[in-house]
């Protein structure tokens, strides 16, 4: 679990600052 959990904190952390960037465009 502590693997999944790690990688969907690694997923987030990749689709935030994109979001961030497409909400701002």
């Amino acid at each position: 679990m502590k693997e999944v959990k790690d990688t969907i904190r690694e997923v987030l952390s990749a689709i935030v600052p994109i979001t961030t960037v497409v909400i701002v465009l």
